[in-house]
């Protein structure tokens, strides 16, 4: 049972009911929690993928049906990633091909009515402003004329006193 490691090309499934088989076989006078205990160990000692070991080993497991389980998530999430990688790899892109997509052109009309919607924006805030010294609204209350008089007023009349 020690030699028994998973085929290339089986299954976990199958390599898992094999390592139970084998293990009902070799430890039949033991009790089966610690049958059970055993057929984990061996099952994630045994696996042909090093990373889904490794995680199998880290994993909280308590029996082999809940480490074939996380063992099988673990093996389609990696699946799903290489088909994902391969679809990258076999992408071809060329600048000198003008690109036709409708998504482009429907993002470059969005882009242009952001730039429109950003310019009314700051134009309305540029009318809008009122002083706060006078309620003008042709200049800030820092460049105001009149706020600039009464404040040479008070200037000078605290000199002369």
């Amino acid at each position: 049972m020690k030699k028994r490691l998973q085929k290339t090309g089986e299954s976990l499934q199958e390599y898992a009911s094999e390592v139970e088989r084998l293990d009902n076989l070799a430890f039949c006078d033991h009790p089966a929690t610690v049958r059970g205990t055993i057929s984990l160990q061996y099952f994630v000692d045994g696996l042909k993928d090093g990373e889904i070991q490794k995680s199998g080993r880290m994993a909280d497991v308590q029996d082999l049906k809940s480490a074939l389980l996380y063992a099988l998530k673990l093996e389609a999430a990696t699946q799903a990633s290489r088909r994902d990688r391969h679809s990258i790899r076999g992408a071809r892109v060329t600048a000198d091909e003008p690109c036709e997509s409708r998504l482009l052109k429907e993002m470059e009309k969005l882009k242009e009515e952001m730039q429109t919607i950003k310019a009314g924006i700051s134009n309305k805030e540029k009318r809008n402003f009122k002083c706060w010294g006078c309620g003008g609204t042709e200049q800030l209350r820092r460049n105001c004329p009149r706020v600039r008089k009464e404040e040479n007023t008070v200037s000078s009349s605290k000199q002369e006193n």
